[in-house]
């Protein structure tokens, strides 16, 4: 089988990915190595390019400045349309049994191709809008435009692969789609584990009981629930328990003065070596992970966990 491979992102170069995108785009390449895995030839079209113009710079503005709206250029009808034009000049070779986009369905709208495309995501973007806050103050345009192309690109789809029950429900419910065509697989690890249970119980076993450590991941401080990841700590100090709280991803969107059980981590870059070797270590210090997210497709860190 050999497949073709659509992303706007450099599946391999995982130091030009955009920090709220680490987890989708860093799902992708997973993905990609684990049907390589086995044995799946991959063309990979990727990176695509998204030409912007004078029109969509003067939507931002307006949008954004006077009526205090989002406005997204990637959900422009012409820019899809260029996606399309793109993948269809890359897509050279006539062996290709698939055409897979494990990205969002925005990219395959206006796609016409003669072998089954297949979408694999976390969930649709329709059921995002006024539930992830970059999709809650969307200006009319855009949140049309979202659910018109996106239409377009499932019904294009000869299956679309969901992360979880209640994405699969809200596509078919929100796309009137056909249930046959929609099947779930939840996400894995998008970090390599070469631990066997065995290992796992010794690492646990070297745990000190005190202090309780946790860990919060997550680039979106207020999204993932990181102050109410916050509030636990310091109300478990309160009534005695020692604990202390590793934050990752992000800082406390508060300046003021944390607690010494406050340990922020900052951001950490996992395409370098040293980052890897960070993450790993605070996972197997810590004894649970925290993650009071508010809003969430799947949370691929709790595979990770």
């Amino acid at each position: 089988m050999k497949i073709a491979y659509v992303t706007t992102y450099d599946v391999f170069d995982n130091s030009k990915w955009p920090k709220n995108n680490k987890g989708l785009f860093g799902a992708g390449h997973t993905i990609s190595q684990c049907l390589e895995a086995q044995s799946v030839s991959i063309e990979y079209l990727g990176p695509l390019e998204r030409h912007r113009s004078i029109i969509t710079k003067v939507k931002w503005l307006t949008y954004r400045h006077l009526f205090k709206k989002d406005y997204y250029t990637w959900a422009e009808p012409f820019i899809v349309r260029d996606y399309a034009r793109q993948i269809t000049k890359k897509l050279s070779d006539p062996e290709i049994d698939i055409i897979l986009c494990p990205e969002n369905a925005v990219l395959l709208a206006e796609l016409e191709a003669d072998k089954p495309i297949v979408l694999w995501t976390d969930a649709t973007l329709g059921s995002l809008i006024n539930y992830y806050p970059y999709l809650s103050r969307l200006c009319l345009e855009t949140q049309n435009n979202i659910y018109k192309l996106e239409k377009s690109a499932l019904d294009r789809c000869s299956l679309i692969i969901l992360a979880s029950d209640w994405a699969a429900k809200t596509a078919i419910e929100s796309y009137d789609l056909t249930p046959d065509k929609v099947k779930v697989i939840p996400r894995g690890a998008n970090i390599v584990c070469h631990h066997t249970r065995e290992s796992i119980s010794e690492l646990i076993e070297q745990r000190q009981p005190s202090p309780c450590k946790l860990l919060f991941i997550g680039v979106d401080w207020l999204r993932k629930g990181g102050d109410i990841a916050l509030k636990i700590t310091k109300e478990l100090n309160k009534i005695g328990l020692p604990t202390e709280l590793s934050i990752v991803g992000c800082a406390p969107s508060k300046l003021s003065p944390l607690p010494n059980f406050v340990k922020v981590h900052g951001f950490i870059d996992r395409s370098k070596q040293s980052g890897e070797k960070k993450i790993k270590a605070l996972l197997e210090g810590s004894h649970f992970l925290i993650l009071p997210t508010q809003a969430e497709t799947f949370g691929i860190v709790l595979s990770e966990s």
